[in-house]
């Protein structure tokens, strides 16, 4: 944990902003900054500053907090792509407002303002979100404010992006933002199949949609269903993640996908007391671990994680990429809690 905690650390160092590279290349070297994974990224920082007592990890999220403030489009929106030139060319220099971003966004801005008390996150949050209530459409789809690259032209895995309007609404008192995000959450009720599959779950093809979005729109239900205290949505996400346990175990091609739901496994577990799912989570972050480098050299890839395994798979080719840090940080986290909660209960 406290290497995968140290790869993001110097990930952000080197950028210079406060924002995180969003990527080590063995091609390109360093990325530029991603405000996108950037913001979520803070809640883990605090999350290992209240797990460990590194000071460092607490000045980071407030550092990356505030850069994230400081790039805020005038709409109240967060950019799609990198902060900067892309040397990849996947991501062009225009700035285009990105629902799914800001959303991202606002979760490390809500959880900066519980943390330091300083409303300037809040304030920034709730323009945000009013950027968002514009994007959601009366069904509870999101039209507008589309990322670019994806070519669904409805996604479920904006669930994440409710649950930060959802958590904003409730510390802010606007009623408006836990209404629309529940029209979305609703709408991915709508979706969600008999065997536990959830339609327009993918970027692009809904019929083999990815693990990533998948475990995205699972988060995106629980964590909304445990701000809204609405079971519906939790028992949605458990479903999903149950579903998605088979493709994940048989084939551990996208190791942030993998960290995301071995989390999702690890929190739905435990708060059912299913041992079964507990277990499952514990041995996918066990694979996680022998996929992390501890001794390389080389910092962009001393206790990071690649994008896909083999590192030369079909997903951000010969990367080790910021948000794989994150989430492995998070399943160790949670497995941390996990068993710690299996040794109480002897």
């Amino acid at each position: 944990m406290r290497s995968a905690l140290d790869w993001l650390l110097y990930s952000q160092a080197l950028t210079g902003t406060g924002g995180f590279a969003a990527a080590y290349s063995l091609k390109d070297g360093w990325l530029p900054p991603y405000p996108e994974t950037t913001g979520y990224i803070i809640p883990t920082l605090f999350d290992g500053y209240a797990a460990l007592g590194d000071a460092r990890l607490r000045e980071s999220a407030v550092e990356a907090a505030s850069w994230e403030f400081d790039i805020q489009l005038p709409s109240g929106a967060i950019q799609a792509g990198y902060w900067g030139t892309d040397p990849q060319r996947f991501w062009n220099e225009e700035q285009i407002p990105a629902a799914f971003n800001t959303g991202q966004v606002v979760l490390g801005w809500n959880r900066a303002f519980q943390e330091t008390g300083d409303r300037r996150y809040l304030e920034a949050s709730v323009r945000a979100c009013r950027f968002l209530v514009d994007c959601v459409d009366e069904a509870g789809i999101f039209r507008r404010g589309l990322s670019p690259g994806p070519t669904n032209p409805t996604r479920a895995y904006y669930t994440r992006v409710a649950y930060a309007m959802a958590w904003t609404g409730r510390l802010s008192g606007e009623a408006m933002f836990e209404t629309v995000a529940r029209r979305h959450l609703d709408w991915v009720l709508r979706q969600l199949q008999p065997d536990g599959w959830i339609l327009h779950a993918g970027f692009d093809d809904d019929d083999r949609p990815m693990t990533h979005t998948m475990a995205y729109t699972a988060e995106g239900l629980l964590y909304a269903g445990e701000v809204l205290g609405d079971d519906r949505y939790i028992d949605a996400s458990r479903r999903h993640s149950v579903a998605a346990a088979h493709a994940c175990e048989r084939r551990r091609f996208f190791l942030a996908a993998n960290a995301q739901f071995a989390t999702l496994w690890l929190r739905h577990g435990r708060r059912e007391g299913d041992l079964a799912l507990i277990n499952t989570g514990l041995k996918m972050v066990e694979w996680l671990k022998q996929r992390q480098a501890l001794d390389n050299v080389e910092a962009g890839i001393r206790g990071g994680l690649p994008g896909a395994w083999p590192i030369d798979g079909g997903y951000s080719v010969f990367c080790y990429v910021n948000w794989a840090a994150k989430y492995f940080a998070d399943a160790l986290l949670e497995a941390r809690m996990a068993r710690q909660g299996l040794a109480d209960a002897r």
